[in-house]
């Protein structure tokens, strides 16, 4: 996405190409076969990181995607990228006699349901660590924790610490400070390997479903295909089209984006990875 300053700038127009274009970019970034294992069946029932190295860079690619934006310069008021294409879903900006946008509109709404969901764990409860009742947290503060451990090292997890003892406000546990690195340390043994076995394939699957929502709406916009000098066929604005020459630009490369569908649609995470957290 481009920087605050341009963004806060954009018309309208220019503001949900690049919301679409940067979540389609963000999810081919991390749905696919270099970063995940994605068996040749259908459906696929299981996707699994392809290592470890490739596991923290899919759940620093997801943080971004789920992480709340708060900005006066973006004029956005706690939104994540899913939540702006869900806005995008219910009110598309870009001219379309028949806009379609019911695939991304359900497909986030599902997505932020699903992270919302809150579960119950007691990972929280060890001999150095006095806290004896369970921890609850929502799917999105898990992968939150996730992404963020991913993306720092121990001494550099001040935002994990931080949103560790909003969790301990909220559960009314007294978040002690000698505590922190033991916590942080089990989110590497818990979230990191049993919460990440099991929903890995669903994030997969509602990642791939708002991709193809995006698809979906794209495709239904107007476009007119001119010849490069090369003799290969281009996307160009159509004619008529309220926006500047910027946004012309940006509106031909949303358009080449989602001609390059490689990301599975037949995903449907098993029953038995759907029942835990």
């Amino acid at each position: 996405m481009k920087d605050a300053e341009s963004f806060g700038k954009m018309n309208r127009y220019s503001r949900e190409i690049c919301i679409l274009k940067s979540a389609i970019d963000l999810i081919e970034g991390y749905v696919n076969r270099s970063v995940c294992f994605i068996p040749s069946i259908d459906p696929i029932t299981q996707i699994r990181p392809n290592g470890t190295i490739e596991m923290k860079y899919f759940y620093i690619l997801v943080l971004e995607l789920i992480s709340y934006i708060k900005s006066k310069e973006l004029h956005i008021k706690k939104k994540s990228l899913l939540m702006l294409l869900k806005d995008v879903s219910r009110d598309p900006q870009l001219k379309s006699d028949r806009p379609n946008t019911d695939r991304l509109r359900k497909s986030t709404d599902a997505f932020i349901q699903w992270l919302q969901f809150e579960f119950e764990h007691g990972a929280w409860e060890m001999d150095s660590v006095d806290i004896e009742k369970p921890i609850k947290m929502s799917r999105h503060d898990a992968l939150y924790l996730i992404g963020n451990r991913c993306k720092h090292i121990l001494p550099r997890s001040d935002a994990i610490l931080r949103k560790l003892r909003e969790i301990y406000r909220e559960n009314e546990i007294d978040g002690k400070h000698e505590t922190d690195d033991m916590l942080l340390q089990q989110i590497d043994v818990w979230l990191m390997g049993d919460f990440d076995a099991y929903h890995f394939t669903k994030v997969c699957e509602l990642s791939a479903d708002v991709y193809y929502g995006i698809v979906e709406y794209v495709e239904s916009l107007p476009r007119e295909t001119a010849l490069h000098i090369t003799g290969l066929p281009i996307y160009r604005c159509p004619d008529g089209l309220d926006y500047g020459d910027e946004t012309k630009d940006e509106y031909s490369s949303l358009l080449h984006s989602v001609g390059r569908k490689f990301i599975p649609k037949n995903i449907k995470t098993c029953e038995s990875l759907q029942k835990k957290y």
